[in-house]
């Protein structure tokens, strides 16, 4: 193909915004920009020829041959919306257009490839307009994402929900998560592990870190058949709050809107001034309360003390970037740091410290700074307490 010898088009492309690629009749590579060679982590963009798309680390490489292929037999224009890997291991989701190449007789001689996501951004800051006042008419509603490829289960617990104030959008699929997630904010998402085309762990990656999302902070609970330790902690690293056993019964759905929709819980109602008549200082109940936390795991209460014992071993991360964002007087990122801890706090039975977790990450959100202090003190004082009534109980 006469492009890749044509000077003045090498410096162009390199230089271009988006990403750009170009490929033989074969699928082969014979080209890139400057930026598509970084996304996909080559050290120069001269790495990229002689390579096709199952040496790129794409997930579905046939997807992208097949879409190659349609344009150049078709021989015209097409625009594709694609999910690709980042060299850091994220995705993105791009507006790919794709343009036949021709040579001096009209034959195809291969195919040129430029992304942008510019007009999705657009689209999202016009939804996300929209959103945000439809928020202020649908403040008492909450809005819940699923995120299941069972057609009946998630109908089944799409009706459990909405009978819980509930208005639900169900994303059968990762891609149609991500497009969920970069067009309507969510109060709560509720994220099935084992989806067809990416898992729940990928996913909520792209949701957390994308920059298309706007669902960032929003709780996400994974949903699967069976769960362990490693299981919890992969759904902790990928960026989610906290794990649910299926089926979701009402009960367990009412305890996690509960737990994670502070505006609908008496127990985690911000208070309307920091110096209300509310003694901020006392908290009462058990500590640990194993029956309370086995409800989680239909009555399993070693699986519960598995949990706390978990909890326990990976409190001290947590504590340390607690410590350090609070002497900063960091409130946002000690927000952050807080509502990830309760998220896991949730699946433990002690009630205390998770009312000493929720007391100051409302505060902090409503921007209270008056009583961080107490707060903060009141919630190292429950770990104490936890750690200490975990290590009678086990002797």
């Amino acid at each position: 193909m006469q492009l890749s010898h044509s000077i003045d088009f090498e410096q162009l492309v390199a230089a271009l915004p988006g990403l750009v690629h170009w490929v033989d009749k074969n699928n082969v590579y014979l080209g890139c920009n400057e930026l598509q060679a970084l996304v996909l982590g080559l050290h120069s963009r001269n790495d990229i020829i002689g390579k096709k798309n199952r040496d790129l680390n794409h997930r579905t490489p046939e997807i992208y041959d097949n879409q190659n292929l349609d344009v150049m037999n078709k021989k015209t224009p097409q625009v594709f919306e694609e999910l690709v890997t980042l060299s850091d291991g994220t995705y993105a989701m791009i507006l790919s257009h794709k343009i036949p190449l021709f040579d001096t007789t009209g034959q195809v001689i291969g195919l040129l490839a430029v992304s942008f996501d510019t007009v999705i951004q657009k689209d999202i800051e016009k939804t996300a307009a929209k959103a945000d006042k439809e928020d202020e008419e649908l403040d008492s509603q909450i809005r819940i994402l699923l995120v299941e490829d069972q057609i009946f289960t998630a109908e089944v617990t799409k009706i459990i929900l909405s009978e819980l104030n509930c208005e639900v959008d169900v994303a059968n699929s990762a891609k149609m998560a991500m497009v969920q997630a970069k067009s309507k904010k969510f109060d709560l998402i509720f994220m099935d592990i084992g989806l067809p085309d990416l898992d729940g762990y990928a996913t909520t990656q792209w949701i957390r870190h994308n920059s298309l999302s706007l669902n960032k902070r929003v709780p996400i609970i994974a949903l699967t058949a069976l769960a362990d330790n490693q299981d919890k902690e992969r759904c902790m690293e990928s960026g989610m709050n906290a794990i649910l056993i299926k089926p979701i019964y009402k009960n367990k759905a009412l305890d996690i809107l509960h737990a994670f929709i502070p505006r609908i819980s008496d127990k985690a109602k911000v208070p309307i001034a920091a110096n209300d008549e509310t003694d901020w200082s006392v908290l009462s109940g058990k500590i640990i309360d194993l029956e309370l936390g086995s409800q989680m795991f239909n009555g399993n209460v070693e699986l519960t003390k598995k949990m706390i014992s978990t909890l326990i071993v990976n409190l001290s991360t947590e504590l340390t970037a607690l410590e350090s964002s609070y002497k900063a007087k960091d409130w946002e990122k000690m927000e952050n740091i807080v509502h990830r801890l309760r998220g896991a706090i949730s699946y433990c039975g002690t009630p205390r410290l998770q009312e000493a977790c929720a007391r100051l990450e409302n505060h902090l959100r409503a921007g209270y700074r008056e009583l961080a202090p107490l707060l903060y003190k009141q919630l190292l004082k429950e770990i104490d307490a936890v750690k200490h009534e975990y290590a009678l109980l086990i002797g």
